[in-house]
């Protein structure tokens, strides 16, 4: 399994490093999974890599106003 992002959140990043540099680290997560479907491929590693989407859940309601938080302040452009 492969996902982007990074053990820290994007509040975090955003809380250590300037916009850019925290942009950056999370551009890098989503490339990584670019490179392992271009190595999957180029080296024909049988393993039925396909992208099928990520999926996060709120199992508490903290949770769920953690994203809405997210959705709706800077870290969500991170994802730009």
């Amino acid at each position: 399994m492969v996902l982007t992002g990074l053990k820290v959140g994007g509040r975090a990043l955003l809380d250590r490093f300037d916009r850019d540099l925290a942009k950056q680290l999370f551009r890098a997560s989503v490339e990584s999974v670019d490179y392992v479907e271009q190595l999957v491929g180029s080296e024909r590693i049988d393993c039925d890599f396909h992208r099928s989407g990520h999926l996060a859940l709120a199992s508490k309601p903290a949770h769920y106003d953690d994203f809405v938080r997210a959705a709706e302040g800077p870290v969500a452009g991170l994802r730009t």
